[in-house]
C-alpha cells in the first residue's frame, strides 16, 4: 500500500498507553530499525479493548475538521481546523458546549498550532502562533470563557500537551525542517508554568534536531520558478499516557520516559539512518507490563507522480521472551491494515491529544463506515452504529483501553 501526498495527513490507530510505574526488566529492548524482523498478525482486541463512541451531532456541534482530541473518564474535548472551534462532548458523545474566539484580541487566539487540556482544572490551554506576533497559550475553561494568557518569552513555536497540575509539557518545535535548522534548539524540552508561562529546560541534549515535516523543493524549468513545501509523515516523537510522557526524538538512539521530574531511558534505536541518507523516525505506541509497541517510519519520498512515502511499520518487543516482531494490526470488527491509513478522520496526529494511562484514541469518517457497512464488512456494535448513521454524522470515535 502506498500513500500519495494528499493521503499522508492521517492519524495512527494507536496511541501511548502505559501503567503508571515502570516496566522491570534487566536490559533495555533493542530495535534494529534497518532489520527485516518476522512478521506477525495481531489482533487489536488482543491487547486492548475498543469501544465506539458515535458523536452527537447537532447545528452546534458539527465537527468537520479535526485537529486536536482529548479525552478523561467524563469529557472529550475536541479543536475543529476547519471552523477555529472547540467542541465538548461528554464521555457518551453527547454534546455540551462548542466556541469559537477566533481573533486579535487579547482574549482570542489569531491560530491553534496545539492543543492542551488539563480535565481536573477544566481548563483547555491553545498554543496561539503568529508569525509576525509573540507566541501565547491562550487559557479557557470548559464554558468558553476566557480564563489567561500565558506569555511565551519570544518567538517559539511549541508542541504542547497536559503534563501534571503545575506544568504543560512542551518541546520546541522553532525552526525544525525548515531552511533554517541550524537555528533550532538543541535542548527543546520544556515544563511550561500553567500559571506564569515561565518555561523550565529539560536536560536532554539533541545535537541533530529534526521532525516529522519533509521540506520538498520543486523547480519549474519551464518557468524558471522554484517553490518548495513541507510534507508530514504520520510519525511524532512525543507522546504520553496520563503524566508519563515518552521521548522517541528522531535524532537521538535512545528513548526515554519523563515521569515525576525524572528521565529514564526504555530502548534504544540502531540503525535510525539509513542506505538512503534519510532517518526512521519513531514513535512509542503502546507500553504494557507485556509489550513496548513502536510506530515507524522512514522518513524520505518515493518516485511516483506525486511521489509516495514508504509505508510505516509496527514493531512489537515482548518483555516476556525479549523477542521483536514486525507485527500487521487489524480490527476484528472488519477494519484493515490499509483502511488505518487510508480511511481515518482527518488529524494530523491522534499522539498530539492528552488521555488517562492506559488509553488511545482514534476516530473513523461516517462516509468510510458506511461504505464498509453497505460491504458488509463490519462486525459486533461498529455494524450496529454504522447501520444508524448519515453520511453528515460527525466521526465515531474508537476509544481502546489496554489490557494489563
Amino acid at each position: 500500500m502506498k500513500n500519495s501526498i494528499c493521503g499522508i495527513l492521517f492519524c495512527s490507530l494507536l496511541l501511548v498507553a502505559c501503567k503508571d510505574k515502570p516496566v522491570v526488566t534487566t536490559a533495555l529492548p533493542v530495535f534494529d530499525l534497518e532489520k527485516e524482523y518476522a512478521e506477525r498478525p495481531l489482533l487489536f482486541q488482543d491487547i486492548a479493548d475498543v469501544e465506539y463512541v458515535p458523536l452527537e451531532t447537532t447545528d452546534e456541534s458539527v465537527v468537520s475538521g479535526v485537529a486536536f482530541v482529548s479525552m478523561d473518564e467524563k469529557n472529550i474535548v475536541i479543536y475543529d481546523s476547519r471552523t477555529s472551534s472547540f467542541v465538548v462532548f461528554d464521555r457518551q458523545g453527547k454534546f455540551q458546549k462548542a466556541f469559537c474566539h477566533k481573533g486579535e484580541s487579547g482574549e482570542e487566539y489569531r491560530n491553534t498550532n496545539g492543543m492542551a487540556v488539563d480535565f481536573k482544572a477544566r481548563e483547555i490551554y491553545t498554543f496561539d502562533y503568529g508569525a509576525f506576533a509573540p507566541s501565547r497559550i491562550q487559557v479557557y475553561d470548559f464554558e468558553g470563557r476566557y480564563v489567561r494568557t500565558l506569555d511565551i518569552p519570544e518567538w517559539t513555536l511549541l508542541k504542547i500537551r497536559n503534563y501534571d497540575e503545575e506544568y504543560l509539557f512542551a518541546e520546541d518545535v522553532t525552526y525544525v525542517d525548515t531552511e533554517s535548522r541550524d537555528k533550532a534548539r538543541k535542548q527543546p524540552y520544556y515544563l511550561v508554568s500553567k500559571q506564569t508561562g515561565e518555561m523550565k529546560q529539560l536536560p536532554l541534549y539533541v545535537k541533530e534536531r529534526e521532525g516529522s515535516g519533509l521540506l520538498w523543493k520543486v523547480t519549474d524549468d519551464g518557468n524558471n520558478t522554484k517553490f518548495s513545501t513541507s510534507i508530514y509523515f504520520p510519525n511524532y516523537p512525543i507522546s504520553s499516557s496520563g503524566e508519563r510522557i515518552f521521548i522517541a526524538d528522531f535524532g537521538l538512539d535512545t528513548i526515554y520516559t519523563y515521569y515525576k521530574d525524572r528521565l529514564e531511558p526504555i530502548a534504544v534505536k540502531q540503525n535510525r539512518l539509513t542506505k538512503h541518507g534519510s532517518t526512521v523516525m519513531t514513535e512509542v505506541c503502546a507500553q504494557t507490563d507485556r509489550y513496548l509497541l513502536l510506530c515507524t517510519g522512514d522518513k524520505r519520498l518515493q518516485d511516483g507522480n506525486p511521489p509516495s512515502i514508504p509505508d510505516p511499520q509496527y514493531l512489537l518487543y515482548d518483555y516476556q521472551s525479549g523477542g521483536i516482531n514486525r507485527v500487521i494490526l487489524e480490527n476484528a470488527d472488519g477494519i484493515t491494515y490499509k483502511d488505518m491509513f487510508e480511511n481515518l478522520s482527518g488529524m494530523p496526529h491522534c499522539a498530539l491529544g492528552d488521555f488517562p494511562a492506559g488509553y488511545a484514541l482514534t476516530s473513523f469518517r461516517p462516509s468510510f463506515l458506511l461504505e464498509k457497512h453497505e460491504k458488509g464488512e463490519l462486525k459486533g456494535s461498529l455494524k450496529e452504529i454504522a447501520s444508524k448513521l448519515d453520511v453528515e454524522d460527525n466521526p465515531v470515535l474508537a476509544i481502546i483501553k489496554f489490557k494489563e
